[in-house]
C-alpha cells in the first residue's frame, strides 16, 4: 500500500493515469521496507527471496514462526 501511495504522490498529476502508475510501480528497484529491500523483475515478480510467517501468540501479538521461500509455479 505504501509503495502505491508513494508512487501516486511522486507522479503528481500523472497519478491519475493507471498506465503511468503501473509503469512507475514496476520500475521500482531497491526499495527499503519492513519486508526488506525489494523491486520487481521483468515479469513483475518481486525480487524478495523469502518471507517471514508469523502466528498470533497467546497474548495476541505476532510471533515469528518460520521463513518461507516461494517457489515459481509455471
Amino acid at each position: 500500500m505504501k509503495l502505491g501511495l508513494d508512487t501516486i504522490s511522486k507522479l503528481g498529476a500523472q497519478g491519475n493515469s493507471k498506465s503511468a502508475v503501473l509503469k512507475a510501480l514496476f520500475a521500482t528497484t531497491n526499495r527499503s521496507s519492513v519486508l526488506g529491500t525489494y523491486g520487481f523483475d521483468k515479469n513483475g515478480d518481486t525480487t524478495l527471496k523469502a518471507y517471514g510467517l508469523y502466528k498470533v501468540g497467546s497474548d495476541g501479538e505476532p510471533v515469528f514462526d518460520k521463513t518461507l521461500t516461494p517457489t515459481k509455479v509455471l
